[in-house]
């Protein structure tokens, strides 16, 4: 973004930019990561050999792991943001501002400057300020609110087709499901099932559905319908490389306990302790079906020795 693009309207803490990570591996907090239309992750150096493509790609917020991505990462693990690269910088202030702000977890001065624009402009325009209204309602905790507004998303897309409108619509499917599994939808929550498993191949898209797996799983207390254990340490493997592994790391540490391995449940509850991107109180009012599982075993943990 160009040095005098513009920030939030309420003189935030630091200059609200979209800060480019090469990985989600590397994402720090606030940060975000470029998507194909496959969903795999773009590089810096694939970034420079493909400028010209920018307008193909999708960009998604990584702030709580994810979306935990507003076109739907922040639910990346949350809540997830995403939206095309070229609409972004032709058309794409909104976002601009926003989406810094959600991924660093100013969920208040994304929510102010979100009340302020109101759902008014282009098609695209509206598209962005539901989606990344959902994102600010799930931070808040307001789940409802949050389906209210990926609803309104998928309104305003309705059958059009198009490059930004699949991967659009591709987000707001992954983010939705999770949130309706969360919500304890279970028969609307199955029935996106299906959407999900038709959202594009890219490595960004599988760890989605592998999210939502594990919160299904956990939502329905029963784990038979997850993989073995070798593949479930495949997928501790990744997330022991991420910087934001809320709530997936939780919820796999709930599938090693049903499955009577301590050392597991031990390993990943001791490392989801030392990188939350925020308090626990405050990530997990976008989970709250985790915390009579998960807030008591993170009270128990031993204290970090002081140096």
């Amino acid at each position: 973004m160009d040095d005098d693009a513009p920030t939030t309207a309420l003189a935030p803490r630091t200059p609200a930019r979209l800060r480019l990570a090469d990985s989600l591996e590397s994402a720090r907090l606030g940060e975000v990561v470029l998507l194909d239309r496959r969903g795999d992750i773009v590089t810096r150096q694939r970034r420079r050999r493909h400028a010209a493509a920018a307008a193909t790609l999708v960009a998604a917020a990584v702030g709580l792991g994810v979306l935990s991505g507003a076109w739907g990462v922040m639910l990346l693990w949350g809540a997830v943001l995403a939206g095309t690269l070229g609409l972004v910088r032709r058309r794409g202030r909104l976002t601009r501002e926003v989406l810094p702000l959600l991924a660093a977890y100013r969920t208040d001065e994304a929510a102010a400057r979100l009340a302020a624009h109101g759902d008014r402009g282009t098609r695209v325009e509206r598209v962005s300020w539901a989606q990344l209204s959902a994102g600010a309602a799930w931070q808040r905790g307001d789940l409802a609110a949050a389906l209210d507004h990926f609803d309104r998303a998928l309104t305003l897309l309705g059958g059009s087709r198009g490059r930004w409108v699949s991967a659009a619509r591709a987000m707001v499917a992954s983010s939705r499901t999770m949130l309706l599994w969360e919500l304890g939808e279970r028969d609307r929550a199955e029935a996106t099932m299906a959407e999900l498993a038709a959202t594009p191949p890219g490595a960004w898209y599988e760890l989605r559905r592998r999210a939502v797996r594990l919160l299904r799983a956990y939502r329905l207390d029963d784990d038979r319908d997850l993989p073995d254990d070798d593949t479930l340490i495949d997928w501790a493997k990744g997330l022991l490389r991420r910087n934001h592994p809320f709530p997936d790391m939780a919820l796999l540490a709930w599938v090693f306990e049903r499955r009577g391995d301590a050392d597991m449940v031990a390993l990943l509850l001791g490392e989801l302790a030392q990188r939350l991107p925020v308090p626990y109180e405050r990530l997990v009012l976008m989970y709250p079906s985790l915390d009579p599982w998960l807030g008591p075993r993170l009270a128990d943990l031993p204290a970090e020795p002081e140096l």
